[in-house]
């Protein structure tokens, strides 16, 4: 007789993972504040992620808590490629802040 089947195994997702597709999903409906407490939770456990950064930039940004987001922005460009879109997007927003020089200098 055939062996019995096992059920599939699910792939692991990280809880950075877990907290960033929640935040991504309040993000897409607005509830920035919400957001950002998830994306908070991710940045905790993936300090390093460029993207998730990025990505808090932006809610407090909606947020207008301007400072936190220039810190998020500003953290990016200094580490990120600047190939990379959101690094192309937090070096536009610290730009248009007036908190960057066009030349790439911090004000």
């Amino acid at each position: 007789s055939p062996a019995p089947q096992r059920p599939a195994e699910l792939p692991h997702v990280s809880p950075a993972a877990v907290a960033r597709g929640a935040a991504d999903q309040l993000m897409e409906r607005g509830e920035y504040a919400k957001a950002a407490g998830k994306y908070q939770e991710a940045v905790a456990l993936e300090p390093d992620d460029m993207a998730l950064r990025f990505a808090i930039g932006t809610a407090y940004s909606h947020l207008g808590r301007r400072a936190e987001a220039a810190e998020q922005f500003q953290w990016v460009v200094k580490r990120g490629d600047p190939t990379a879109d959101h690094y192309r997007g937090s070096r536009q927003w610290l730009v248009s802040a007036g908190l960057l020089a066009d030349g790439g200098d911090f004000s």
